[in-house]
């Protein structure tokens, strides 16, 4: 079934599919396709012609074309917060569950794999979980709670560093102009490195719970937020600007694709920019939480609760 301006789908028991009245103008972005997965998904890529999408109970999914998907299963313990290419590799991280005998123990988890069927988990002996995964400047850097940063070249070898800068977790990171932010924290921290050294650790005033950070068009931009959105902006990943977007509630993703920012949220939330400044809001009605967003084969993939994978229109040129 099609319809003019959207399809949007929910998923409890049954599947639901809206279809709006007709809009006078048409969105890429206010078309989404609903696919139905099997677990909550938190976190998506897109690498050698595929999506690649992780979330909890050791799932990693796969897929050439983000409807038909082929399904790892990495351990029920595991779940998977984020996933990201480079180097010839594909690193997944996350949590990890072990049973003691009146406790469950949480502890950082990594997964690497050259071709998505064949997973290897590698060893980082560290009881901090991983929030995120991101490739910059030739590496992999992973980030989690307690300021927890790693770095790897091929996902198998880590070294790091807890910095012990602020009593606060981080959530994402993203490299742009020979800089490293990594965003986090319930009172909206940004630590900048360069050169593999902090050059500025600052919590940014009116925002809160930044989530993941992007880079591209020449700056960063920042998604997150608590009771309201977050979104923030830099050219130097030192001084910020606060932006105003059309929505309530947190947003928990941000990417880049075809001359966009999206980012999504809350409530099935999704919102673009062409410059990271004028915001629109779109209306997938997806329901429940969207997690993780990501751009490739011409389409926004987002994935979250629910559980939701969700899939735009075509969107071949950016927005005038």
């Amino acid at each position: 079934m099609r319809c003019a301006g959207w399809i949007g789908c929910f998923t409890a028991t049954l599947l639901v599919t809206c279809c709006p009245l007709t809009k006078t103008k048409a969105d890429e972005l206010d078309s989404w396709h609903f696919v139905p997965p099997g677990t909550i998904l938190e976190d998506c890529c897109y690498a050698n012609g595929q999506f690649v999408v992780v979330g909890h109970e050791g799932t990693i999914m796969h897929s050439d074309d983000g409807i038909n998907w082929t399904v790892e299963a990495l351990g029920e313990n595991n779940a998977f917060l984020g996933i990201a290419y480079g180097n010839g590799h594909y690193v997944a991280v996350g949590i990890e569950g072990i049973s003691k005998t009146n406790f469950v123990q949480w502890r950082s988890v990594i997964f690497v794999s050259a071709d998505l069927a064949h997973w290897t988990k590698e060893e980082p002996n560290l009881v901090t979980p991983l929030r995120s995964v991101c490739f910059a400047d030739g590496e992999f850097v992973a980030v989690g709670e307690n300021n927890l940063v790693l770095r790897s070249s091929d996902g198998a070898h880590w070294e790091g560093e807890r910095l012990w800068l602020n009593p606060d977790a981080l959530n994402g990171a993203a490299y742009g102009n020979g800089r490293l932010v990594a965003v986090g924290g319930e009172v909206a921290h940004i630590i900048t490195f360069q050169n593999n050294t902090v050059i500025t650790n600052q919590v940014i005033k009116g925002a809160a719970k930044l989530r993941r950070v992007v880079f591209a068009n020449g700056q960063f931009v920042v998604a997150g937020g608590g009771l309201s959105p977050s979104v923030l902006t830099s050219s130097d990943g030192i001084n910020w600007v606060h932006q105003k977007v059309p929505i309530l509630g947190s947003l928990s993703s941000i990417c880049f694709g075809s001359g966009r920012y999206v980012a999504v949220g809350e409530s099935g939330a999704v919102i673009s920019s062409s410059d990271g400044i004028n915001w629109i809001a779109h209306r997938p009605r997806a329901f429940q939480g969207l997690n993780g967003v990501c751009f490739g084969n011409d389409r926004f993939m987002a994935v979250g609760s629910g559980p939701t994978i969700l899939l735009s229109d075509p969107v071949t040129e950016p927005p005038p």
